[in-house]
C-alpha cells in the first residue's frame, strides 16, 4: 500500500470515528406540551420543550450516507461512508437516566475507488446518560487504533448534544446560541445558533424542523463551518432526518462534505451498501 493511500485511509478512519460519534450523539429529540397555543393571529405559539425521552426496551434503526472531498498535502481524497446501525434502549428511568447501545449492522467506505468493508472493524457503543444528561461512553470490540479513539469522541459529542438543547422551552422562530469548548479534540471551540424553524405534521406525524449553523475552529489552522437540518417526531423525540454540510479547513487540508442520517423501518434489511445520495452540490474544494 502506498505512503498517500494508507495516509488517506487514516485520514478515512479519523472521519468516520468522528461521523459514528455524532451519530451515537443524536440520542436527542422533542417532547410537546399537550396543548398547542394558537395566538391571535393564528399562528402557533406552543413552548416546546427539546428533550429525547427514552424508553426501556425500545429499538431504533438508522442509515448513514456521507460523501467528501478533501485535498492534502498528501494527496486527494474522495470518500462516500454507508453504514446501518441499531440503537437499542437498555434500560431508562423516570428521572431521565437512561443506557443505550449502538451495533453496527454493516459499514463500507469506498476510498479513491477502493471498497473496503469496516463493519468487522467496528465497536459496540455503550452510553449511559444520567439524570442531567451528561454522558459516561463504553465501547468495546472492534478494531483497536479505531476504538481507543471513538470513545473519546463519542463522548465528547454525546455531552455536546447536552449543550446543543435550549434551557428552557422554546417557540416557533425561536433560537439559542450554543458555545462549547473541547468539542472533538480538547483545543476545538464551536460555536453557533438553532433556531426551530417549524413545526409541521408530515404523513399524520408532527415534526419539528431544527436548522443550526455552526463554526469550528481550533489548532492547526482548524476553520470549519457547518449546516444541518434535524426533523424531530415530537410525540416519540427522536431525530428521523438530519442532513448536515460541512465545508473548510481541517488544519490538514480542505474539506467539502455531506452526510445523511435517516431513521428507517425495523424491518428495512436493504444493504448498507446502498446509501442515501449525497447531493450534487458536494464538491471538490
Amino acid at each position: 500500500m502506498t505512503v498517500n493511500l494508507w495516509q488517506n485511509m487514516r485520514n478515512a478512519s479519523r472521519n468516520l470515528a468522528s461521523i459514528m460519534a455524532l451519530s451515537a450523539a443524536l440520542g436527542v429529540g422533542a417532547s410537546v406540551s399537550p396543548a398547542q397555543a394558537l395566538g391571535r393571529d393564528g399562528k402557533d405559539d406552543t413552548a416546546y420543550t427539546i428533550k429525547r425521552i427514552y424508553k426501556a426496551l425500545e429499538s431504533n434503526r438508522y442509515r448513514v450516507g456521507l460523501k467528501m472531498n478533501m485535498e492534502s498535502p498528501v494527496g486527494a481524497v474522495d470518500m462516500v461512508e454507508t453504514m446501518v446501525m441499531k440503537e437499542l434502549t437498555k434500560a431508562a428511568k423516570d428521572d431521565g437516566s437512561s443506557t443505550t447501545v449502538f451495533d453496527f449492522e454493516s459499514a463500507s467506505v469506498t476510498v479513491n475507488g477502493m471498497d473496503i468493508d469496516l463493519t468487522p472493524m467496528l465497536p459496540k457503543i455503550i452510553t449511559t446518560r444520567d439524570k442531567d444528561g451528561k454522558s459516561a461512553v463504553k465501547v468495546e470490540g472492534g478494531d483497536e487504533a479505531l476504538t481507543a479513539q471513538m470513545g473519546e469522541q463519542v463522548k465528547q459529542y454525546t455531552n455536546f448534544g447536552t449543550v446543543f438543547m435550549p434551557a428552557k422551552p422554546v417557540k416557533v422562530g425561536d433560537s439559542w446560541d450554543v458555545n462549547a469548548t473541547g468539542f472533538g479534540s480538547k483545543d476545538q471551540t464551536v460555536k453557533g445558533k438553532v433556531t426551530l424553524v417549524s413545526v409541521d405534521t408530515v404523513k399524520g406525524v408532527k415534526v419539528a424542523k431544527l436548522k443550526s449553523i455552526m463554526d469550528i475552529t481550533g489548532a492547526n489552522e482548524l476553520n470549519m463551518h457547518s449546516d444541518t437540518t434535524t426533523l424531530v417526531d415530537l410525540a416519540t423525540g427522536k431525530a428521523l432526518d438530519m442532513t448536515m454540510k460541512t465545508d473548510g479547513n481541517t488544519g490538514s487540508g480542505k474539506l467539502s462534505m455531506q452526510m445523511n442520517m435517516k431513521m428507517i423501518d425495523p424491518d428495512d434489511k436493504s444493504d448498507a451498501k446502498q446509501p442515501i445520495k449525497a447531493s450534487a452540490d458536494v464538491k471538490k474544494p
